[in-house]
């Protein structure tokens, strides 16, 4: 996905998810670019979910904390929540991979997320018996 084709005003920081951008590309097969921006430099990999929506993983050179910002443009509560949800399922994702969700989400959390990585993992299930057929 190109990242000079998406207008980035409204984005926002929705999500940590605890793994470097080396461990997400290796499991995901993204591909993380050099950037930079107004703090630091940084990787990047814009991806879409099963929505459709743009979404980007970001990850700060000399962030003093571990992990990945999962950042989305959404219009409401309910598009934000989604869209992590929909990340959960793309990037295949397990509970202990999400180490921090913005309160602005509010109980989103664990239920939503819970639901989320079950649906990912039946979906990996399903595509491992695609390639494998018994």
């Amino acid at each position: 996905m190109d990242r000079q084709a998406v207008d980035w005003s409204g984005y926002a920081p929705i999500a940590v998810i605890g793994l470097e951008p080396d461990e997400l590309a290796d499991k995901n097969g993204l591909i993380f670019e050099a950037g930079e921006d107004d703090l630091d430099s940084l990787h990047e990999s814009v991806f879409g979910g099963p929505s459709g929506d743009v979404m980007a993983l970001i990850r700060h050179v000399h962030s003093p904390k571990p992990g990945t910002q999962l950042w989305v443009k959404a219009r409401t509560l309910s598009d934000a929540r989604r869209q992590l949800r929909d990340a959960i399922q793309a990037l295949q994702l397990t509970k202990s991979d999400i180490t921090w969700v913005s309160p602005e989400l509010g109980t989103v959390t664990i239920v939503e997320i819970k639901s989320a990585i079950k649906a990912a993992g039946r979906a990996k299930k399903a595509s491992a018996r695609k390639k494998n057929p018994p």
